[in-house]
């Protein structure tokens, strides 16, 4: 499997085990990731989204289920869905960055119209992230 070439990918796991096993509190995890988060250090979509669900689980939901007797269960699960996404984007990078942005692309498109999501198309055209080929096909 190829690696996903973003540094803080390692990090983010290291997080996530740590909170796990108990060697992490849950605010120490997530003012690492926030503090990630705030000054953009990620370098592609995966660690993003590492990042953002360890804020949101640890940041925000932990209060609510840490009382709970599944708490540890259910940071568990978004470890696990994120691994998931990570194994995806290692098999076939450039297979889960083309679904990822088609997605994303529809989902604007049917949520947004047609007018905002072709502004939206522009920008990720023009920051690389998706070929004007593609923008063309998805959008249709």
């Amino acid at each position: 499997m190829a690696d996903t070439g973003d540094p803080l990918f390692a990090q983010i796991r290291r997080h996530f085990d740590a909170v796990l096993s108990s060697d992490e509190s849950a605010r120490e995890a997530a003012e690492w990731s926030h503090e990630q988060l705030d000054h953009q250090t990620w370098t592609d979509e995966v660690a993003f989204q590492g990042l953002m669900r360890l804020a949101d689980l640890v940041g925000v939901n932990w209060n609510y289920v840490s009382e709970s007797a599944d708490a540890h269960g259910y940071l568990f699960r978004s470890y696990w869905d994120w691994m998931e996404v990570v194994r995806w984007y290692e098999d076939d990078p450039a297979a889960w960055k083309a679904n990822y942005f088609r997605g994303l692309v529809t989902s604007f498109t049917d949520r947004f119209g047609t007018d905002r999501a072709a502004t939206a198309v522009a920008a990720l055209v023009e920051s690389g992230e998706i070929t004007s080929e593609e923008a063309a096909r998805w959008s249709a």
